[in-house]
């Protein structure tokens, strides 16, 4: 008996110590992604996605953003997940700026990034920053999606000009087309959200779901 106490004891440790500590790969080149989770101490490989995702947007036009932002997260870490062909823990990501009941994406350069702040300025939208992640077949672990709500000052266009001067165009890359870690946070009066969860990924729900399959505390031990 005693035996048998001590074999399920082990074997629960052996079970244990593989479950936590699977290689961890991020499924996105985000920089502002890689760097929260550096900074909270994971190690990981990152292996961008290659979806054509404005044609899944155009597929799920019926569906919600909190869906669809859910759907390309998830899409996003099995296609990662299956190309890469090996046991690992995979997180996709997503973010969906909705602005009166429609879907922006990201502008092709600075006047159509100017117009779209325009039409923001003053008036309240949401971010739908999702996560999910995924095991090394692509079945799904776990996700979620964080709903944040911004309202952005009531800025003419010489305010928004001279944000795009110090910007930059690398603002061109981020959703909503404010980078809220760096000049994006001058934009706005009122948030309601996580900050983490605005940059693009909601690390208080992410560091919880991976915390069985990768944990800083124990990564690397032996």
């Amino acid at each position: 008996m005693a035996c048998r106490a001590a074999l399920l004891v082990c074997t629960t440790l052996f079970i244990q110590k593989i479950l936590v500590n699977h290689d961890f790969v991020l499924a996105s080149g985000s920089a502002i992604r890689a760097h929260l989770l550096r900074q909270a101490g994971y190690r990981f490989e990152v292996v961008p996605a290659a979806l054509d995702e404005a044609a899944i947007r155009l597929e799920m036009a019926e569906d919600s953003p909190h869906d669809v932002a859910a759907t390309l997260a998830l899409l996003k870490a099995q296609q990662v997940a299956r190309r890469l062909g090996r046991e690992a823990v995979v997180l996709g990501a997503d973010q969906l700026l909705v602005f009166e009941g429609e879907v922006l994406g990201k502008s092709a350069d600075l006047a159509e990034l100017k117009a779209q702040l325009l039409r923001l300025a003053g008036k309240w939208h949401a971010l739908y920053s999702a996560y999910q992640l995924v095991d090394g077949a692509g079945d799904r672990l776990s996700g979620g999606v964080t709903v944040c709500k911004l309202h952005m000052r009531a800025l003419d266009a010489a305010a928004i000009d001279q944000y795009l001067t110090a910007a930059g165009d690398t603002v061109l890359g981020a959703v909503g087309g404010y980078q809220y870690e760096g000049m994006g946070i001058h934009l706005f009066d009122i948030v309601q959200a996580e900050h983490t969860a605005i940059l693009g990924l909601p690390m208080r729900e992410v560091v919880l779901a991976l915390r069985p399959f990768v944990d800083p505390l124990t990564q690397g031990r032996a």
